[in-house]
Protein backbone atom coordinates (compact mmCIF):
# COMPACT_ATOMS: atom_id res chain seq x y z
CA UNK A 1 0.00 0.00 0.00
CA UNK A 2 0.77 3.48 -0.68
CA UNK A 3 0.24 7.14 0.11
CA UNK A 4 1.08 9.60 -3.27
CA UNK A 5 1.00 13.26 -3.89
CA UNK A 6 -0.72 13.10 -7.28
CA UNK A 7 -0.77 16.16 -9.31
CA UNK A 8 -4.06 17.84 -10.44
CA UNK A 9 -4.73 18.67 -14.27
CA UNK A 10 -5.76 22.18 -14.27
CA UNK A 11 -5.45 22.86 -18.52
CA UNK A 12 -6.08 20.61 -21.72
CA UNK A 13 -3.80 18.26 -22.90
CA UNK A 14 -3.10 15.15 -25.14
CA UNK A 15 -2.96 11.62 -23.73
CA UNK A 16 -0.37 10.66 -25.91
CA UNK A 17 2.10 12.32 -28.27
CA UNK A 18 3.11 12.12 -32.15
CA UNK A 19 3.73 8.72 -31.68
CA UNK A 20 0.85 7.22 -29.86
CA UNK A 21 3.24 6.77 -26.53
CA UNK A 22 2.31 8.02 -23.31
CA UNK A 23 2.55 12.26 -22.98
CA UNK A 24 4.16 12.49 -19.33
CA UNK A 25 2.26 15.94 -19.15
CA UNK A 26 -1.17 13.65 -19.31
CA UNK A 27 -0.34 12.45 -15.82
CA UNK A 28 -2.48 13.07 -13.09
CA UNK A 29 -5.84 13.45 -12.18
CA UNK A 30 -8.55 16.75 -12.95
CA UNK A 31 -11.86 17.14 -11.27
CA UNK A 32 -13.41 17.68 -15.15
CA UNK A 33 -12.92 15.87 -18.29
CA UNK A 34 -9.68 17.55 -19.61
CA UNK A 35 -7.68 14.93 -21.83
CA UNK A 36 -8.48 14.19 -25.24
CA UNK A 37 -7.76 10.56 -25.71
CA UNK A 38 -5.50 10.45 -28.91
CA UNK A 39 -5.03 7.02 -29.01
CA UNK A 40 -3.11 5.78 -31.93
CA UNK A 41 -1.01 2.81 -33.14
CA UNK A 42 -0.85 -0.64 -31.05
CA UNK A 43 -3.46 -2.84 -33.04
CA UNK A 44 -4.58 -4.53 -30.71
CA UNK A 45 -4.07 -3.30 -27.20
CA UNK A 46 -6.44 -0.21 -27.83
CA UNK A 47 -8.90 -0.23 -25.76
CA UNK A 48 -11.90 2.59 -25.86
CA UNK A 49 -15.08 1.85 -24.14
CA UNK A 50 -18.40 3.95 -22.79
CA UNK A 51 -20.42 2.27 -19.69
CA UNK A 52 -23.27 3.59 -17.98
CA UNK A 53 -25.02 1.89 -14.74
CA UNK A 54 -28.43 3.24 -13.53
CA UNK A 55 -29.60 2.04 -10.41
CA UNK A 56 -32.01 2.20 -7.89
CA UNK A 57 -32.31 -0.37 -5.03
CA UNK A 58 -34.86 -2.12 -7.14
CA UNK A 59 -33.00 -2.61 -10.71
CA UNK A 60 -29.98 -2.09 -12.87
CA UNK A 61 -29.62 -1.28 -16.30
CA UNK A 62 -26.10 -1.15 -17.61
CA UNK A 63 -25.42 0.20 -21.40
CA UNK A 64 -22.01 -0.04 -22.90
CA UNK A 65 -20.39 0.84 -26.29
CA UNK A 66 -16.58 -0.19 -26.81
CA UNK A 67 -13.88 -0.66 -29.50
CA UNK A 68 -11.06 -2.97 -28.54
CA UNK A 69 -9.29 -2.67 -31.49
CA UNK A 70 -10.45 -6.28 -33.06
CA UNK A 71 -13.98 -6.16 -31.80
CA UNK A 72 -16.82 -3.31 -31.13
CA UNK A 73 -19.58 -4.31 -28.88
CA UNK A 74 -22.67 -2.94 -27.74
CA UNK A 75 -24.04 -4.50 -24.28
CA UNK A 76 -27.60 -3.91 -22.20
CA UNK A 77 -27.99 -5.79 -19.03
CA UNK A 78 -31.08 -5.55 -16.95
CA UNK A 79 -30.87 -6.76 -13.68
CA UNK A 80 -33.93 -6.99 -11.35
CA UNK A 81 -32.67 -7.32 -7.84
CA UNK A 82 -36.15 -8.55 -5.97
CA UNK A 83 -36.54 -11.38 -8.46
CA UNK A 84 -32.76 -11.60 -8.40
CA UNK A 85 -33.34 -12.12 -12.45
CA UNK A 86 -30.91 -10.48 -15.08
CA UNK A 87 -30.97 -10.21 -18.54
CA UNK A 88 -28.35 -9.39 -21.05
CA UNK A 89 -28.21 -8.35 -24.83
CA UNK A 90 -25.08 -7.65 -27.07
CA UNK A 91 -24.17 -6.78 -30.43
CA UNK A 92 -20.77 -7.92 -31.50
CA UNK A 93 -19.16 -6.14 -34.86
CA UNK A 94 -15.35 -7.81 -36.08
CA UNK A 95 -12.80 -4.86 -36.00
CA UNK A 96 -15.07 -2.86 -34.28
CA UNK A 97 -16.05 -1.29 -37.83
CA UNK A 98 -18.28 1.63 -37.93
CA UNK A 99 -17.98 1.65 -33.87
CA UNK A 100 -16.55 5.01 -33.95
CA UNK A 101 -15.48 6.33 -30.38
CA UNK A 102 -14.89 9.82 -29.33
CA UNK A 103 -11.51 11.32 -27.81
CA UNK A 104 -13.34 13.21 -25.28
CA UNK A 105 -15.40 12.41 -22.03
CA UNK A 106 -18.17 14.66 -22.98
CA UNK A 107 -18.79 13.72 -27.04
CA UNK A 108 -21.59 12.16 -28.53
CA UNK A 109 -21.39 8.02 -29.17
CA UNK A 110 -23.83 5.83 -30.48
CA UNK A 111 -23.84 2.29 -32.23
CA UNK A 112 -26.32 0.92 -34.70
CA UNK A 113 -26.93 -2.44 -35.35
CA UNK A 114 -29.71 -4.96 -36.35
CA UNK A 115 -30.12 -6.58 -32.82
CA UNK A 116 -29.23 -3.16 -30.64
CA UNK A 117 -29.68 0.86 -30.96
CA UNK A 118 -27.72 2.65 -28.19
CA UNK A 119 -26.95 6.44 -28.00
CA UNK A 120 -25.37 8.93 -25.17
CA UNK A 121 -25.62 12.11 -26.13
CA UNK A 122 -24.76 15.23 -23.89
CA UNK A 123 -26.87 18.22 -23.75
CA UNK A 124 -26.38 21.71 -21.29
CA UNK A 125 -27.08 20.42 -18.08
CA UNK A 126 -27.40 16.81 -18.98
CA UNK A 127 -26.95 13.17 -20.64
CA UNK A 128 -29.72 11.63 -22.39
CA UNK A 129 -29.38 7.72 -22.86
CA UNK A 130 -31.42 5.52 -25.11
CA UNK A 131 -31.60 2.48 -26.25
CA UNK A 132 -33.72 -0.51 -28.27
CA UNK A 133 -33.00 -4.20 -28.87
CA UNK A 134 -35.49 -6.43 -30.73
CA UNK A 135 -34.38 -9.25 -28.21
CA UNK A 136 -32.89 -8.89 -24.86
CA UNK A 137 -33.41 -12.93 -24.23
CA UNK A 138 -36.46 -13.43 -26.22
CA UNK A 139 -37.80 -9.47 -25.62
CA UNK A 140 -37.73 -6.70 -27.08
CA UNK A 141 -36.53 -3.46 -24.76
CA UNK A 142 -36.44 0.04 -24.62
CA UNK A 143 -34.64 2.60 -22.62
CA UNK A 144 -34.98 6.70 -22.19
CA UNK A 145 -33.36 7.61 -19.22
CA UNK A 146 -32.20 11.44 -18.49
CA UNK A 147 -29.48 12.11 -16.44
CA UNK A 148 -28.94 15.51 -14.76
CA UNK A 149 -25.30 17.03 -14.87
CA UNK A 150 -24.70 20.58 -13.54
CA UNK A 151 -21.93 22.12 -15.47
CA UNK A 152 -20.17 22.52 -12.01
CA UNK A 153 -20.15 19.11 -10.68
CA UNK A 154 -16.75 17.60 -10.22
CA UNK A 155 -15.37 13.80 -11.53
CA UNK A 156 -13.03 12.16 -11.29
CA UNK A 157 -10.62 11.89 -14.09
CA UNK A 158 -7.21 10.36 -13.87
CA UNK A 159 -4.60 8.71 -16.23
CA UNK A 160 -2.85 5.38 -14.55
CA UNK A 161 0.94 5.36 -16.23
CA UNK A 162 2.11 1.42 -15.91
CA UNK A 163 4.68 2.48 -18.67
CA UNK A 164 4.96 4.71 -22.14
CA UNK A 165 3.15 1.86 -24.04
CA UNK A 166 0.69 0.97 -21.34
CA UNK A 167 -1.40 3.34 -19.79
CA UNK A 168 -5.14 4.22 -19.19
CA UNK A 169 -7.17 7.23 -18.81
CA UNK A 170 -10.65 6.77 -17.61
CA UNK A 171 -13.44 9.43 -16.60
CA UNK A 172 -15.30 7.93 -12.98
CA UNK A 173 -18.35 10.07 -13.04
CA UNK A 174 -21.02 9.27 -10.08
CA UNK A 175 -24.39 10.62 -7.93
CA UNK A 176 -25.77 11.57 -11.33
CA UNK A 177 -29.59 11.70 -11.05
CA UNK A 178 -31.79 9.55 -13.52
CA UNK A 179 -35.45 9.80 -14.30
CA UNK A 180 -36.24 8.02 -17.31
CA UNK A 181 -38.13 4.29 -17.75
CA UNK A 182 -37.25 0.95 -19.48
CA UNK A 183 -39.80 -1.08 -20.94
CA UNK A 184 -38.91 -4.55 -21.35
CA UNK A 185 -41.82 -6.96 -22.90
CA UNK A 186 -45.07 -6.05 -21.27
CA UNK A 187 -42.99 -4.39 -18.23
CA UNK A 188 -42.05 -0.85 -17.35
CA UNK A 189 -39.81 0.34 -14.87
CA UNK A 190 -39.58 3.55 -14.06
CA UNK A 191 -36.62 5.76 -13.00
CA UNK A 192 -37.18 8.70 -10.28
CA UNK A 193 -34.34 10.74 -9.58
CA UNK A 194 -34.78 10.65 -5.86
CA UNK A 195 -33.42 7.52 -5.61
CA UNK A 196 -31.87 7.19 -9.06
CA UNK A 197 -28.77 7.93 -10.54
CA UNK A 198 -26.19 7.33 -13.32
CA UNK A 199 -22.78 6.40 -12.72
CA UNK A 200 -20.50 6.26 -15.90
CA UNK A 201 -16.66 4.22 -16.37
CA UNK A 202 -15.70 5.83 -19.45
CA UNK A 203 -11.91 4.69 -20.41
CA UNK A 204 -8.93 5.01 -23.20
CA UNK A 205 -5.71 3.10 -22.85
CA UNK A 206 -3.36 1.18 -24.32
CA UNK A 207 -3.89 -2.59 -22.41
CA UNK A 208 -1.88 -5.61 -21.42
CA UNK A 209 -3.18 -8.71 -22.22
CA UNK A 210 -4.25 -9.93 -18.71
CA UNK A 211 -5.64 -7.16 -16.10
CA UNK A 212 -7.07 -7.76 -12.93
CA UNK A 213 -8.85 -4.81 -11.01
CA UNK A 214 -11.34 -4.17 -7.93
CA UNK A 215 -13.66 -1.47 -8.72
CA UNK A 216 -17.00 0.06 -6.61
CA UNK A 217 -19.12 3.13 -6.16
CA UNK A 218 -22.23 4.04 -4.55
CA UNK A 219 -24.87 6.93 -4.46
CA UNK A 220 -26.71 8.00 -1.52
CA UNK A 221 -29.11 10.52 0.10
CA UNK A 222 -28.53 10.75 3.95
CA UNK A 223 -29.34 13.65 6.13
CA UNK A 224 -29.48 16.36 3.16
CA UNK A 225 -26.24 15.44 1.35
CA UNK A 226 -25.98 13.67 -1.89
CA UNK A 227 -23.03 11.43 -1.01
CA UNK A 228 -20.88 9.05 -3.95
CA UNK A 229 -17.45 7.75 -4.10
CA UNK A 230 -15.56 5.87 -6.74
CA UNK A 231 -12.89 3.24 -5.36
CA UNK A 232 -10.70 1.25 -7.36
CA UNK A 233 -7.63 -1.12 -6.73
CA UNK A 234 -5.10 -3.82 -7.89
CA UNK A 235 -4.95 -2.26 -11.67
CA UNK A 236 -3.73 1.15 -9.90
CA UNK A 237 -2.00 -0.73 -7.38
CA UNK A 238 1.82 1.13 -6.99
CA UNK A 239 1.96 3.36 -10.50
CA UNK A 240 1.86 6.47 -8.61
CA UNK A 241 -2.05 7.53 -9.67
CA UNK A 242 -5.60 5.95 -8.24
CA UNK A 243 -9.09 5.95 -9.46
CA UNK A 244 -10.43 6.52 -5.28
CA UNK A 245 -12.61 9.35 -4.77
CA UNK A 246 -15.44 11.03 -2.76
CA UNK A 247 -18.06 12.73 -4.35
CA UNK A 248 -20.13 15.05 -1.84
CA UNK A 249 -22.85 17.25 -2.83
CA UNK A 250 -20.93 17.48 -6.62
CA UNK A 251 -17.60 18.27 -4.91
CA UNK A 252 -14.31 15.62 -5.58
CA UNK A 253 -12.42 14.91 -2.41
CA UNK A 254 -9.64 12.46 -3.96
CA UNK A 255 -8.27 9.99 -2.12
CA UNK A 256 -4.25 10.03 -2.43
CA UNK A 257 -3.67 6.27 -1.42
CA UNK A 258 -4.27 2.83 -2.61
CA UNK A 259 -6.57 0.99 -1.01
CA UNK A 260 -7.82 -2.45 0.95
CA UNK A 261 -9.74 -4.09 -0.39
CA UNK A 262 -10.57 -7.40 2.07
CA UNK A 263 -12.86 -9.90 0.83
CA UNK A 264 -13.19 -14.11 0.76
CA UNK A 265 -12.79 -15.57 -2.92
CA UNK A 266 -14.35 -18.32 -1.40
CA UNK A 267 -17.21 -17.10 -0.90
CA UNK A 268 -17.85 -13.41 -2.55
CA UNK A 269 -21.54 -13.03 -0.74
CA UNK A 270 -19.73 -12.53 2.24
CA UNK A 271 -19.00 -8.56 3.30
CA UNK A 272 -16.45 -6.52 1.89
CA UNK A 273 -13.89 -4.65 3.91
CA UNK A 274 -12.43 -1.21 2.33
CA UNK A 275 -10.52 1.23 3.84
CA UNK A 276 -7.71 3.67 3.79
CA UNK A 277 -4.43 2.03 5.58
CA UNK A 278 -2.56 5.34 5.62
CA UNK A 279 -4.91 7.57 6.94
CA UNK A 280 -9.24 7.54 8.42
CA UNK A 281 -10.27 8.81 5.44
CA UNK A 282 -12.31 5.93 4.80
CA UNK A 283 -13.30 2.60 6.17
CA UNK A 284 -16.37 0.98 4.65
CA UNK A 285 -18.30 -2.55 4.88
CA UNK A 286 -20.16 -3.91 2.01
CA UNK A 287 -22.49 -6.21 2.50
CA UNK A 288 -23.66 -8.16 -0.78
CA UNK A 289 -27.19 -8.82 -1.55
CA UNK A 290 -26.90 -9.78 -4.95
CA UNK A 291 -24.10 -11.49 -6.95
CA UNK A 292 -23.90 -10.62 -10.66
CA UNK A 293 -21.28 -13.23 -11.90
CA UNK A 294 -19.61 -14.06 -15.20
CA UNK A 295 -16.80 -15.70 -16.64
CA UNK A 296 -14.43 -18.52 -15.08
CA UNK A 297 -14.23 -19.49 -11.16
CA UNK A 298 -11.74 -16.65 -11.06
CA UNK A 299 -10.41 -15.38 -7.72
CA UNK A 300 -6.99 -15.51 -6.24
CA UNK A 301 -5.43 -15.40 -2.40
CA UNK A 302 -4.09 -12.54 -1.52
CA UNK A 303 -4.06 -10.80 -4.86
CA UNK A 304 -2.84 -13.55 -6.56
CA UNK A 305 -3.83 -13.37 -10.67
CA UNK A 306 -5.27 -16.09 -12.41
CA UNK A 307 -5.66 -16.35 -16.02
CA UNK A 308 -9.49 -17.24 -16.73
CA UNK A 309 -11.63 -14.40 -17.70
CA UNK A 310 -14.11 -13.64 -14.68
CA UNK A 311 -16.06 -11.75 -13.43
CA UNK A 312 -18.01 -11.04 -9.08
CA UNK A 313 -19.69 -7.81 -9.21
CA UNK A 314 -21.66 -7.67 -5.90
CA UNK A 315 -24.53 -5.16 -5.26
CA UNK A 316 -25.33 -4.44 -1.58
CA UNK A 317 -25.30 -1.85 1.40
CA UNK A 318 -22.32 0.32 2.48
CA UNK A 319 -21.92 0.98 6.07
CA UNK A 320 -19.20 2.88 7.66
CA UNK A 321 -17.19 6.29 7.90
CA UNK A 322 -15.83 8.52 5.23
CA UNK A 323 -14.14 12.04 6.18
CA UNK A 324 -14.07 15.14 3.57
CA UNK A 325 -14.53 18.31 3.21
CA UNK A 326 -13.37 18.11 7.23
CA UNK A 327 -16.45 16.71 8.02
CA UNK A 328 -16.98 12.90 9.30
CA UNK A 329 -20.18 11.46 7.59
CA UNK A 330 -21.17 7.92 9.31
CA UNK A 331 -22.74 6.19 6.36
CA UNK A 332 -25.78 4.35 6.88
CA UNK A 333 -27.29 1.77 4.27
CA UNK A 334 -25.80 3.05 1.08
CA UNK A 335 -26.34 0.89 -1.96
CA UNK A 336 -23.85 0.21 -4.75
CA UNK A 337 -21.81 -2.46 -6.01
CA UNK A 338 -18.20 -3.51 -5.10
CA UNK A 339 -16.49 -5.72 -7.97
CA UNK A 340 -13.53 -8.17 -8.59
CA UNK A 341 -12.95 -8.74 -12.43
CA UNK A 342 -10.13 -10.69 -14.66
CA UNK A 343 -9.99 -9.59 -18.09
CA UNK A 344 -7.89 -11.27 -21.21
CA UNK A 345 -7.66 -7.85 -23.38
Amino acid sequence: MAKYDEREITQPVLLCDAKGALNPDAVGWSRFPLHTCNLSGHFPRKKKWHFWNVLNEDYAIAFTIANVDYLGVGAIQLIKFKDKQKFDGAAVIPRGLGVKMPDKVEENVSLKDSMMKLSFTHEPGKVLIKASSPAVMGKPLEADITLDKPADHETLNVVIPWGPEEFHFTSKQNTLPASGTVKYGDETLVFKPENAYGVLDFGRGMWPKTIYWNWGAFNHRQDGDLIGINIGSKWTDNTGQNENGICLNGKLYKIMEDLDFKYDTSNFMAPWRIRTPETDMMDLTLTPAYENAGGGSGGGADGEKKAAASNHQMYGYYNGVLKAGGRTINVKNAFGWAEEHIGNW
